[in-house]
């Protein structure tokens, strides 16, 4: 929010705006978020230079294991990174997999772009069509395997809309986007 901000910029004292930063970030061992969205160990090193009011980023945050919890499900094998590039500031760009397994289905999620844009797709092993991979994540079903009255009900365009937004929801809030 605007007043937060501003009132960050005020809480700063005038001789720190201008201070310049040459600092070398490194995780001695692996660093780890667990919260009721994610269970994720991370690894990385990053450079923070510019100045205080305006900081830059350079570098790269692993994820070497976890859970996602979107949707009901617990999404799992996490995998993926986070690069942080100069001229990007501190917006880095983000790329992070994980799985599930439904029936006999292993079901991707990945989520990828800025961390203001992020997109995401749903993909699955043996390949399915995306109606089939939302059927299977709404109901634990493909739509061939639904009953004729449940394949009435099946609009594959207002699911997907649906399992979207439940999986992004989180995730803007968890990144106030």
């Amino acid at each position: 929010p605007l007043g937060v901000t501003q009132l960050k910029k005020e809480l700063l004292p005038s001789y720190f705006k201008n201070l310049h930063l040459n600092l070398d970030v490194r995780t001695p061992g692996e660093f780890q978020i667990k919260n009721n969205m994610a269970d994720i160990t991370f690894k990385g090193n990053m450079t923070l230079t510019g100045t205080v009011e305006n900081p830059s980023a350079n570098g790269i945050i692993n994820v070497l294991e976890g859970e996602i919890h979107a949707v009901g499900i617990d999404f799992e094998n996490a995998s993926g990174f986070a690069t942080f590039i100069p001229s990007k500031q501190m917006k880095p760009t983000l790329e992070f997999t994980a799985s599930h397994e439904i029936q006999n289905y292993e079901i991707r999620v990945k989520i990828a772009g800025f961390i203001d844009n992020l997109n995401m797709s749903l993909e699955s092993t043996p390949a399915l069509g995306q109606n089939d991979i939302v059927s299977l994540i709404a109901y634990g079903r493909t739509p061939e395997q639904l009953a004729q009255s449940e394949r009435r009900l099946f609009s594959s365009t207002a699911i997907a809309s649906q399992v979207v937004g439940l999986i992004q929801r989180p995730l803007a809030r968890a990144t106030k986007l």
